[in-house]
């Protein structure tokens, strides 16, 4: 005879969202389900936490589909794996320009930042928050993604260009 199994579904890392039976939860989150049905699971993808970190949907423990049925016998647990992504933020002040542009970058990615700058300019310095972010007069420069970064070029007027001009 069916009996209510308990069922534990949860996001590594914790507090993201999955879908069951077409209802959202917040992991880590217990069910009760009977014996033997059949239930959906589904992981919500690309989620975004804070406005600089986004996770995408990596696997199930179970080895099913981002969305898939399953039948419990017994009691058991669900876990929805995901892959983290972090916000590179790039600026330049008045000057130059910066390149990458301001995107989604693989968690752990080394990136190369190039300060390019306008006529009559050159580049100084980069100013970097965040772990991995550079701050200093290299250029390329190289961050690496440990978590969300910012980096901004300063770029400064080329004397040279001011006294062609006043001359």
């Amino acid at each position: 005879r069916p009996r209510t199994l308990p069922i534990s579904v949860r996001t590594v890392p914790d507090n993201l969202t999955f879908m069951a039976d077409d209802t959202t939860y917040t992991s880590p989150h217990a069910l009760g389900w009977l014996t033997a049905t059949t239930h959906s699971l589904a992981a919500v993808d690309s989620q975004i936490v804070g406005g600089t970190t986004r996770f995408h949907w990596k696997a199930w423990s179970d080895g099913g589909a981002k969305a898939h049925e399953v039948i419990p016998l017994n009691d058991t647990g669900f876990v929805a794996y995901f892959h983290p992504y972090y916000l590179l933020t790039t600026a330049g002040t008045a000057g130059g320009t910066v390149t990458p542009t301001t995107g989604w970058q693989d968690s752990a990615a080394v990136d190369t930042l190039r300060a390019i700058p306008s006529v009559g300019f050159h580049f100084m310095t980069w100013k970097g928050t965040g772990p991995g972010s550079y701050s200093g007069p290299d250029n390329p420069a190289i961050v690496t993604m440990l978590g969300p970064v910012s980096d901004t070029a300063r770029f400064a007027i080329d004397t040279l260009s001011i006294l062609t001009v006043a001359g």
